[in-house]
C-alpha cells in the first residue's frame, strides 16, 4: 500500500472520530475544533446522502454546526475501507462502510473523492456518495 492510500484511509477514520465528538458532543462546540472539518472540505464539495438529496459545503458545515451534541451517545465505526484508485496527482477514490451505533443506528456505504493540496499535500475531501447498506438496520 502506497504511502498516499494509508493517508487517505487515515483521514477516513479521523475524520468520522471528529463527527463522533462533534455529534455527541465529546468535542466542544469551538469554531477552533470546527476548523477540522472546515479545512477538509474543499469549497466545491457536494455530499450526495442516502435519500438522494444534494448538499453543498456551506449546508453541510451548518447542519454539522447546529447539530452539535444533538446525539448523545453516537459510536460511528468504519469498516471495509479500501483504496479503489490513486493518480500520480494525488487524487483518490475510497469506499467504507459507516456504521452509526446510539440513539439512530444505521450502516451505510459511502464513497469518497480525495484531491491532494497545497505544499504539504494535505488531503481534501472533494465528494461523498452514501447509500444505505442492504442491512442499514443495526441495532446497538
Amino acid at each position: 500500500m502506497s504511502a498516499l492510500e494509508e493517508r487517505v484511509l487515515r483521514e477516513v477514520e479521523e475524520l468520522h472520530a471528529f463527527f463522533e465528538g462533534w455529534l455527541s458532543g465529546a468535542l466542544p462546540k469551538d469554531r477552533g475544533v470546527f476548523a477540522r472539518l472546515e479545512e477538509a472540505l474543499v469549497p466545491e464539495f457536494e455530499m450526495v446522502v442516502p435519500s438522494g438529496e444534494e448538499l453543498g459545503r456551506d449546508v453541510l458545515l451548518k447542519s454539522l454546526w447546529d447539530g452539535h451534541a444533538k446525539s448523545e451517545g453516537l459510536l460511528i465505526r468504519i469498516e471495509s475501507c479500501r483504496v479503489l484508485w490513486c493518480d500520480e496527482a494525488g487524487t483518490c477514490l475510497a469506499r467504507y462502510e459507516e456504521v452509526h451505533q446510539g440513539p439512530r443506528a444505521s450502516r451505510r456505504v459511502s464513497t469518497a473523492l480525495f484531491r491532494a493540496r497545497g505544499s504539504d499535500r494535505a488531503l481534501a475531501w472533494v465528494h461523498v456518495h452514501e447509500t444505505w447498506h442492504s442491512d442499514a438496520e443495526i441495532t446497538g
